[in-house]
């Protein structure tokens, strides 16, 4: 067959399936990373440092760790491959009836090829099938520019339009903002109120040091514990209790990495200690239950500590690690898509007159995306009322972990507790039951939302939550000081406000950002709940965080 009749077919091929469904999976993802990597061993692919408009910025020297760039796997790879298959695009050769577009990603090819998939597939949202990435969609082998000529008609803003979510990749180098095309899809991606949201690199690795040397701590107040009981120290052990419940605040609300990985080392020795060397005095005035019972349920309550402490310290590290990527976004990028470059200066000029005067509403979704991590129509909404969402999208999994599991054995067997021994106290037996529905209620919707809800809910309960461990200390500290019956009707009335809370906590969770906005005092309360302030501010200004300035020297499209 001629060059001319291949041509026609692969151009008659991208005609008939339409252009949002020119997409791979995740297991085709998979399939590139191992390609690319034995053409990389062979040989056949080696990184050109070089620098401008066809090359992109200039290759570092840690090609093995992130790969040659997406310019390079495409000149040297994808290109050879699909002109020996038809010159059909990449993803068309892997999938020649289409794939709906579920997943779009934005990225600026200036990253390694393994930085790239290790990050989409790290990042891949639940519930995506199929994602659109232009360097596999597009045939490269074709006239690509002749199907650009209308950003809107573009396959670019057909996929982004079909899709559900967009998946942002951020580069070592500098800003995906920098360049005016992905400008241009979070023009789109605003204008269709879609979700925008980071990819990360993955960190099993840094999650599985952070654990193991959490570890340590733990270990150590295990062998402190156990010490305690073959020596007779007689640890002063409601004053630790005092110190976990400070430790468990502080690193509930604390925001410097240093601080919170001091106060969740202290917690885990100390809770650690306690699982050991507890005296088994009843902190739950349930008489007439079963001895045992509670003593299972107060080894529990420390066995909660050690577990939201480690889920602490894996916050900690994960949290590092969107820090990280907001960074990479920040870098080079001038606060603006005005200063944001292209190859082609008759792009450049189609999609400025597309965008018209909608600059502002750009920026905006950008501003959201770098700030908070997430940038959707519920977070873009609450900012343009002056809520900070600075970090709204960076949760925490710790608090929900304990309420949401070993606390809730302990609230279960309190409820029945009441039922069989004492069905005088019929309120609080209620408002166990209560508690319990909406601990399960709150484990579907985190489970089951979408990424933003998610976030929202375990923001709401971190927050909410937390405030019990102040008189929660306090009621230990009063148990130590042989206050003991008043102490233990206090420690009664605190599990209640618990269940208490958890029904609260899903009031909001089922409101969202924009209904708990509607309520008389909304922007307050939603000031409270996402702020990572715990006192809240009212960010006026449209830009809730600076950007880092830079150079908007020309890279590539």
């Amino acid at each position: 067959m001629s060059s001319r009749s291949i041509t026609s077919t692969a151009l008659e091929m991208h005609q008939k399936v339409s252009p949002d469904r020119w997409c791979v999976t995740r297991l085709d993802l998979k399939y590139l990373h191992v390609q690319v990597l034995e053409a990389v061993q062979a040989g056949q692919i080696f990184s050109r440092s070089c620098s401008g408009d066809t090359a992109g910025t200039q290759e570092s020297e840690d090609d093995d760790e992130f790969g040659p760039s997406i310019y390079t796997v495409t000149e040297q790879y994808i290109k050879p491959v699909t002109a020996e298959a038809g010159k059909m695009s990449w993803a068309l050769m892997r999938n020649p009836f289409g794939l709906d577009c579920d997943l779009f990603v934005s990225h600026a090819w200036q990253e390694g090829i393994f930085e790239f998939l290790s990050k989409v597939r790290t990042s891949w949202p639940r519930g995506a099938r199929n994602a659109w990435c232009c360097m596999l969609a597009n045939p490269q082998n074709l006239n690509v520019s002749s199907m650009l000529l209308s950003p809107r008609a573009s396959p670019f803003a057909l996929a982004l339009q079909a899709s559900s979510v967009v998946l942002v990749v951020p580069n070592r180098h500098r800003s995906v903002y920098t360049r005016l095309w992905c400008g241009y899809e979070a023009y789109v991606a605003s204008e269709e109120d879609k979700t925008i949201q980071v990819a990360m690199a993955p960190g099993r690795r840094s999650m599985c040091f952070a654990c193991l040397k959490a570890m340590v701590p733990v270990v150590l107040g295990l062998v402190l514990g156990t010490l305690d009981r073959f020596f007779h120290w007689q640890l002063r052990v409601f004053e630790i209790s005092f110190l976990v419940s400070m430790c468990a605040f502080t690193s509930a609300i604390a925001r410097p990495s240093l601080l919170r990985r001091v106060v969740n080392y202290v917690g885990l020795l100390s809770s650690g200690a306690l699982e050991v060397c507890w005296d088994q005095k009843r902190l739950l005035v349930f008489q007439e239950g079963p001895t045992v019972l509670e003593h299972i349920a107060q080894r529990v309550v420390w066995l909660c500590g050690i577990a939201f402490f480690l889920v602490a310290e894996l916050d900690r590290a994960r949290s590092l690690r969107l820090d990280e990527e907001g960074h990479q976004l920040r870098k080079g990028f001038e606060g603006s898509i005005r200063f944001a470059s292209c190859s082609q200066e008759t792009d450049m000029r189609n999609i400025w007159e597309e965008i018209g005067n909608k600059v502002d509403d750009v920026d905006h979704a950008i501003d959201v995306l770098i700030s908070a991590g997430i940038s959707s129509p519920d977070l873009r909404f609450a900012a343009e009322q002056g809520v900070d969402i600075e970090e709204a999208g960076h949760a925490d999994y710790a608090m929900a972990v304990v309420v949401l599991g070993p606390l809730q054995l302990i609230s279960l067997k309190n409820a029945i507790q009441v039922l069989l021994f004492s069905p005088e106290l019929w309120q609080e037996a209620t408002f166990a039951w209560l508690g319990l529905l909406a601990s399960l209620s709150c484990s579907i919707m985190i489970l089951g939302g979408s990424v933003d809800q998610r976030a929202f809910i375990l923001k709401v309960m971190n927050k909410l939550c937390t405030l019990t461990f102040i008189p929660f200390a306090a009621v230990m500290g009063a148990v130590g000081n042989e206050e003991g019956d008043v102490a233990l009707q206090v420690l009664q009335v605190l599990f209640t406000s618990l269940h208490n809370i958890k029904i609260v906590v899903l009031f909001f969770s089922v409101l969202s950002i924009r209904g708990t906005l509607k309520l008389p005092g909304g922007k307050s309360i939603l000031l409270f709940l996402l702020s990572r302030r715990w006192g809240g501010h009212d960010c006026r200004s449209r830009r809730c965080c600076p950007v880092v300035s830079g150079s908007s020297e020309s890279v590539g499209d």
